[in-house]
């Protein structure tokens, strides 16, 4: 099963975080995907979007991680993961709202399978309303992923159970 992980950060860190998704070494630029902006302005747009609402403090944007399964995802092709990359960077910029995002497919020499990492803006820009990802939102995304994945050839998302 694939995984996804979600990690919230404050303003701090966007740029430093954005360089790092959009590193050439492991980024090819046909598997960069920004939705609602460009790559060369998805700063100052996320940085725009803070000031135009006040919303200066607390969480500012998502790293969004989704890795495949190495024991059952070792035959995707890229083709496959073109199509999901594209699919899930706009199904996570419209989740809830309308966001600033890009997505990075990074294709690491050590690791046989890429994994994605989505910069999702915190804030709605027609509304200033910031994403809530309560639990059950959580799982309402992984579900969203999961399908989008299952609908080119692989595995869902993990979801762990509660008790």
């Amino acid at each position: 099963m694939s995984i996804l992980r979600v990690d919230p950060y404050d303003k701090s860190k966007l740029l430093s975080m954005l360089n790092y998704i959009l590193k050439l070494h492991e980024t090819a630029p046909n598997f960069i995907y920004p939705v609602h902006t460009m790559v060369g302005s998805i700063y100052d747009d996320i940085e725009r979007n803070h000031i135009r609402f006040g919303k200066n403090n607390g969480i500012a944007f998502f790293d969004i991680i989704i890795r495949f399964d190495e024991g059952v995802d070792t035959s995707i092709s890229r083709s496959q993961v073109a199509v999901a990359a594209d699919e899930i960077a706009n199904l996570i910029a419209n989740f809830h709202g309308r966001r600033f995002a890009i997505l990075a497919t990074h294709f690491i020499l050590t690791s046989p399978l890429p994994h994605f990492h989505i910069i999702c803006d915190s804030l709605d820009f027609d509304t200033g309303q910031r994403l809530n990802l309560s639990k059950r939102r959580l799982y309402e995304l992984k579900a969203m992923v999961s399908s989008t994945l299952e609908s080119v050839g692989i595995s869902p998302i993990r979801v762990y159970q509660t008790e």
